[in-house]
Order: C-alpha cells, then sequence, then structure tokens
C-alpha cells in the first residue's frame, strides 16, 4: 500500500511539472507554479512563487478559492476563472483542485486567448470610453462657468450641448456598438438638448426600420440635429416635436414646433444665418446624401433633414425603435 501510494504521488508530480498547474497553501499563497503555466502567462516562476492569489486570479476567481479553502470537508473541485496574465491580460481557464494534507494542487485548462482583432477592439473601446468621459469633463466645466457667470450662461449653453452630444455618441462606441443608428443619435439629442432646457419634446420613431448612418458622418450628423433642436427651443414657441421615417429610399428627421412667423433666412443662399445654421451648413455633406429644407405652415416650423445612401443606410432592424416619448 505505500508503495502504491509514493507511486502516485510521483505520478501527480510528474504531471504537475508537464501540465499547466499550481500549488498554494490552506491560506491561499502560491506555493510553486509549473514552468509551463509560468511560460503561458508571461512570467518566470519566481514571480509568482510566495505570492498571494490575486497575483494570479481575478476577482471571481478569488472569491471561488477562498470559498473551497474555508470547506476542509470538500476534496476536490472545479470552477472556471480568469487568470493574469503578464500585462494585466485575463485569460479564461477551468481549474480542477484536489486537496491534500497541507496544501492543494490545481490543474489548469487554459482558455483560447484573445485575438489580436479583440485586443484592437476592446483598445478602441477604452479609448472611446475615454474620450466620452473627457468631453464630459469639460463640458462640466463649462456648465460651472455658466453657474458662476450667469452672464455668460447663454453663450455657453451652445458648446455644452454641442460637446454633450458628441460625449454621448462616444458613450455608445464604448459599449462596443461598431454601427451607429439614426434612432440613437436622436435619442442623444433629444436629451443633450433637454438637459438644458424645460421645453416639452415629444421623440416620434415608430417604424422599425433601422437606419444605420455612416461611422465617419456620425458626429456631424449628431452637430447638425443638435443645432437644429437648439434653434427651435431658442425661437419656437411652445411644444417640439422630433420624429424619424422612412420615405421611399431615404430617412428623414423631422423636427416642428409653433412659430408665429416664417424664417427670415435662407439656408440654400446663405442669407441670415446665424452662427448655428452656419454651421450647420458647413457640416451637410457635399455629395447629395443629405439634404436640409425649412418649411412655415399654419403657424408652425418644420426643418427636414434627409439622409440618402450611402451617408444613411436601411438595413435590418436590431431592436424596436421607441414611439411617441414625451419628454416633458
Amino acid at each position: 500500500m505505500p508503495e502504491t501510494f509514493s507511486a502516485c504521488q510521483d505520478c501527480l508530480c510528474f504531471c504537475f511539472e508537464l501540465g499547466t498547474a499550481f500549488a498554494i497553501s490552506l491560506t491561499g499563497q502560491i506555493l510553486k507554479v509549473s514552468p509551463t503555466l509560468a511560460e503561458e502567462l508571461g512570467y518566470r516562476q519566481a514571480e509568482l512563487e510566495d505570492k498571494s492569489l490575486k497575483a494570479l486570479l481575478g476577482p471571481e476567481g478569488l472569491t471561488a478559492a477562498r470559498a473551497f479553502l474555508s470547506l476542509s470537508e470538500t476534496p476536490r473541485t472545479q470552477f472556471a476563472v480568469r487568470l493574469r496574465a503578464r500585462g494585466g491580460e485575463l485569460i479564461p481557464a477551468l481549474l480542477f483542485a484536489c486537496r491534500f494534507k497541507d496544501h492543494v494542487k490545481v490543474w489548469v485548462k487554459l482558455g483560447e486567448r484573445a485575438t489580436e482583432r479583440q485586443k484592437r477592439e476592446l483598445l478602441i473601446r477604452e479609448v472611446h470610453h475615454r474620450i466620452k468621459n473627457n468631453l464630459q469633463g469639460i463640458a462640466g466645466l463649462l456648465y460651472n462657468q455658466a453657474l458662476a457667470h450667469p452672464q455668460l450662461k447663454e453663450l455657453l449653453e451652445t458648446p455644452i450641448r454641442q460637446i454633450n452630444a458628441i460625449a454621448q455618441l462616444y458613450s455608445l462606441r464604448s459599449q462596443g456598438q461598431d454601427r451607429v443608428f439614426l434612432c440613437q443619435l436622436c435619442q442623444i439629442i433629444a436629451q443633450a438638448g433637454l438637459s438644458l432646457s424645460q421645453v416639452a419634446l415629444t421623440l416620434d420613431i415608430p417604424y422599425l426600420q433601422a437606419i444605420e448612418v455612416q461611422d465617419q458622418e456620425a458626429v456631424s450628423i449628431a452637430l447638425v440635429l443638435n443645432e437644429l433642436l437648439a434653434n427651435a427651443i431658442k425661437h419656437g414657441q411652445g411644444p417640439i416635436t422630433l420624429s424619424l421615417r422612412k420615405q421611399a429610399e431615404e430617412a428623414q428627421v423631422r423636427i416642428q414646433n409653433p412659430s408665429p412667423k416664417p424664417p427670415a433666412f435662407d439656408l440654400a443662399q446663405g442669407v441670415g444665418l446665424g452662427t448655428g445654421l452656419q454651421l450647420v451648413k458647413a457640416l451637410l455633406p457635399q455629395d447629395g446624401s443629405a439634404t436640409l429644407t425649412f418649411a412655415w405652415e399654419a403657424g408652425e416650423m418644420t426643418a427636414a433633414l434627409s439622409l440618402r445612401p450611402p451617408l444613411g443606410a436601411l438595413c435590418t432592424p436590431k431592436w424596436a425603435i421607441v414611439s411617441g416619448i414625451d419628454f416633458a
């Protein structure tokens, strides 16, 4: 019997040395790491040995390991974790733990590591998240200046709205979304515009068609919509409706509000344009994929932005677009 037990122990040690494995004390200290596992994670053995489990396991795995160590009556277990490689990358793995008298041996089955494309996508998401945070920080600083200097409030409201709109667009991108949809831009602009105004706004987007906006033009379209809504809030009277419609091979965003008199400007000729509409005219693509018209009838002003391919492409819907949301 002793010889059989000794042979079993030798076999375990042999497998430990050749495989991906590590040993820990009953208090959670790393006693030994196999050369293979250390190499897979990008470490030298000495860099992990005598360290806490925090050096090797992510938060969820650490909790699971501590739970196993606290249950002395449980001889073996297995659980999924993420192992911490050099550089901070967390690699999925399945651990098989076996309790001995004074230590625990853990055999590791490593999952697939992130591909170069996945790493690049994660990096891009992180960059977008930081851009969003920085933009919101800038908007916050401007808002504090508006509070401290009431005489500048009206002047600062425009850049605050613009920055918040762009920040929300980067927020979408930081969530891993690689496509930008017109319905989302409408919602973003509504929220950004009303953060500085108490005007009642109805967001009316009843269709299920998903309308994708070219990624490189998304910021420009967001700013155009932002200026049109700001113009309606500033110069209109009463509630505003922002609607999205599909018409044949184009999508059209309409911003409608009561107005006592027709517009005193001509967008096509560039006559009588304020700073906001000058920005709108400059941002509109010159390839004919976007057109903007203004119409006044029976005391109501309508700004209609039409988008056609390739700028606005109709595509398969991925979710139901909201309808009839009132921002009052």
